[in-house]
């Protein structure tokens, strides 16, 4: 027997199955911390066809590997049964359970035109504007100046799926660095800006007119576990958008913050 929940997540429909064991407690006990950690994706019904399965089951005979150089040991948590269907044991924990998620939705984007953008991001006139750059680029300096002016959306990650003729953005879904921010589960925003970050002695903002830079951009700041091939399509189709910007700042909260207020460089 099984008790199954429906989730939303990014716009992917996940079934999750909890198999009886005679570990009856436990499992009772992960089944409600996953619905608390998942409630804001919760489906009320249920929903065919699924983007994913995942079965909770007690693992027969547990398997552990051990690396005696470096005294560590690993054990298995899940295992994937095919392109759609994951097996998942009762002895996950959250954490752990949101790093499977992650890397399932990965996988699922990557099917669907779709991909995760190291960002921080902001919501300007109603649209995502976002901020990237290699790590120190100050990708969470520039969402702490603009989060006192306009809604954070991320400090670091954001999310890119083509739906129809344009890609949207969406929210990463599960927490982040920063707690301040208020996630919006499945809700979608059309692109706004997007900002390839320097620091420097001047705050200014140049649009970017050479697609090479663009491509360049986008290189340097989509997860890497995406084949560069699949990359540079994804690249093509988000180059349509004609606001690309070089971000040129210092630690000048002040005079930073006036290159977007002052609206004269916000696309509408």
């Amino acid at each position: 027997m099984k008790t199954s929940f429906y989730f939303r997540i990014i716009g992917f429909i996940f079934r999750f199955d909890f198999y009886k064991t005679e570990w009856n407690v436990f499992n009772k006990l992960l089944i409600k911390d996953i619905c608390v950690f998942l409630a804001p994706f919760a489906m009320h019904k249920t929903a065919t066809p699924y983007d994913c399965r995942i079965m909770f089951t007690l693992e027969s005979s547990p398997k552990y590997m051990f690396i005696n150089k470096k005294e560590t040991t690993y054990i298995s948590l899940y295992k994937r049964i095919n392109s759609n269907i994951i097996e998942c044991y009762y002895k996950i924990s959250i954490p752990q359970l949101q790093y499977m998620l992650v890397s399932i939705l990965q996988n699922l984007l990557h099917k669907n035109n779709g991909f995760f953008l190291h960002a921080s991001s902001v919501l300007i006139n109603d649209k995502a504007h976002m901020f990237m750059g290699s790590s120190g680029a100050g990708k969470s300096t520039i969402a702490s100046f603009l989060k006192t002016k306009y809604p954070l959306l991320s400090d670091d990650i954001m999310i890119l799926k083509k739906e129809g003729l344009e890609y949207i953005v969406y929210q990463f879904p599960f927490p982040e660095k920063q707690n301040d921010i208020n996630k919006t589960p499945n809700k979608k925003f059309k692109i706004g800006g997007v900002y390839l970050l320097h620091k420097a002695q001047m705050c200014r903002l140049d649009k970017i007119q050479s697609l090479k830079e663009i491509n360049q951009g986008f290189e340097d700041a989509i997860f890497n576990d995406i084949n560069q091939r699949y990359k540079r399509d994804l690249i093509r189709l988000i180059s349509t958008h004609n606001n690309f910007y070089h971000l040129y700042f210092r630690n000048d909260k002040k005079t930073t913050l006036g290159l977007f207020t002052n609206g004269e460089r916000i696309e509408n």
